[in-house]
This record gives structure tokens, C-alpha cells and sequence, in this order.
């Protein structure tokens, strides 16, 4: 779900200024949540490996 920023790429884990972010095909499902567009986010779970 979580990125790391290619701002810096080869900063450490544990950098404190090392920024992250958010998934692009995550960031759609939290948009669609709830929304019209929720079977579109089923199909995407649906091909996702799942704990």
C-alpha cells in the first residue's frame, strides 16, 4: 500500500526525512470507496493476493 518517494530512492529505511507514499492503485480503491465505482474495485481485489 505504502511506496517509497522517488525523491530520494536510495535514502535509508529509517531516514527520518525519507518521505512515502500512498499507492496509486490503492489511492483509486480509498477514491471509489463507497461510490458508483465500487464493483471496479472488487475486480481490482479479486486479482490481488490477499492475507
Amino acid at each position: 500500500m505504502i511506496i517509497p518517494s522517488t525523491a530520494n530512492p536510495n535514502s535509508a529505511r529509517n531516514d527520518g526525512t525519507r518521505s512515502f507514499a500512498l499507492n496509486p492503485d490503492i489511492a483509486n480503491i480509498i477514491k471509489n470507496f463507497g461510490s458508483n465505482n465500487w464493483e471496479e474495485v472488487e475486480i481490482f481485489l479479486s486479482n490481488q493476493i490477499t492475507l
